[in-house]
């Protein structure tokens, strides 16, 4: 008697359609930039652009440019003097749900940003 009754009742109820959800695949770098021993970290969002970063719509606009490879970024047509004053910088993060990392060491600052465009312009 009890199982007409809860399958009377369960008809009631409405039906349930479950469904993969579709996730956006992420594109966010956590930044770092060391010079004169002084480290500065930074979160970059794109799409929606965003994150600590003090020119996240240039730097995302740089990154999609190459697909989130930083270092395809080169050659900015800028130039530089011959002095040095290493910059390090270091990349971690996900463009379009691919892992992406990037370090490398410049010789000062101009060189820095002429070959990483904005991606690293937040060390003033």
């Amino acid at each position: 008697m009890a199982l007409p009754i809860i399958a009377a009742f369960a008809a009631l109820l409405p039906s349930v359609v479950v469904t993969d959800a579709v996730v956006a695949p992420r594109n966010a770098f956590l930044l770092d930039v060391t010079y004169q021993g002084v480290t500065r970290s930074v979160n970059l969002n794109c799409r929606p652009d965003g994150g600590t970063h003090p020119r996240h719509m240039e730097a995302c606009a740089d990154l999609s440019r190459v697909n989130g490879r930083i270092e395809r970024l080169g050659g900015q047509g800028v130039m530089c003097t011959m002095e040095y004053d290493p910059v390090s910088v270091l990349a971690r993060g996900e463009w379009r749900g691919q892992r992406r990392s990037f370090q490398e060491t410049f010789p000062n600052r101009c060189v820095t940003y002429a070959e990483s465009a904005r991606v690293f312009a937040f060390f003033e």
